[in-house]
């Protein structure tokens, strides 16, 4: 019975080491806020983003919203 319990322990570690910590360092890097410069006011702003990698950020919030609403995001393009 022990011999057959090392090789699952085994893939689940490794499953966990090359599948799942991965995934969480990417989830972690890109959900947190980012200051960018606005294309639109030509001003800083605090930009909260989504997950997705860098090609497929999309802005969660905005500090400059209240102000300028409906913009295009296009911060999150540079």
């Amino acid at each position: 019975m022990d011999i057959l319990i090392s090789p699952i322990v085994l893939a689940v570690a490794f499953g966990v080491i090359y599948i799942v910590l991965p995934l969480v360092i990417h989830a972690l890097y890109y959900t947190h806020t980012r200051v960018v410069t606005c294309p639109k006011t030509t001003g800083l702003a605090e930009v909260k983003v989504d997950a997705g990698g860098r090609s497929k950020m999309t802005v969660r919030n905005c500090s400059l919203w209240p102000a300028v609403g409906g913009c295009a995001a296009e911060c999150m393009k540079s």
